[in-house]
């Protein structure tokens, strides 16, 4: 699920499975029915949604067995995560160098398009999260990945 009708498309066409539905619309406007869900994958998105929406959401639409699994941004606030996530600057420039064959992946207009929605991102710490996660769904695993980012992976049981 996309609000982009591109990033849809791009789905369709590079991931096509028959196992698989691709929906274009907003997730906060959408009906499931409780426990239909087999899994919930989100990648980069957590931190666009209200995060005790997500994991009530979570809890109440994956059957029992189903998975919720994020890779999403976090805030740097310890001494941890600025050395941590700090060697992942260079790695950074790197990547993006073999990926996109120069220093800067965007074009201006990427650029611009990427700074305006960077204004309204909200990124919470690991701490804050792993608060969030205890009250909502108790026994998730929450665990800092290079690249600013955090995983979570939690089965309902």
């Amino acid at each position: 699920m996309d609000i982009a009708e591109k990033m849809i498309e791009y789905a369709r066409t590079n991931n096509a499975a028959w196992n698989i539905e691709y929906i274009c619309g907003n997730i906060l406007d959408m009906d499931f029915a409780s426990s239909s869900l087999d899994i919930i994958i989100s990648t980069a998105t957590a931190h666009h949604l209200p995060y005790d929406w997500l994991l009530e959401f979570a809890k109440d639409k994956l059957h029992f067995g189903g998975k919720l699994i994020l890779l999403d941004l976090a805030k740097a606030n310890s001494f941890a995560d600025y050395l941590i996530w700090g060697f992942a600057a260079l790695p950074n420039v790197i990547m993006n160098v073999f990926k996109n064959g120069k220093l800067h992946k965007d074009d201006p207009h990427a650029t611009e398009v990427w700074r305006k929605h960077g204004e309204h991102d909200s990124y919470m710490t690991l701490k804050e999260i792993r608060s969030f996660v205890a009250q909502h769904i108790p026994g998730a695993e929450v665990k800092r990945k290079l690249f600013w980012r955090y995983s979570l992976i939690w089965e309902k049981k």
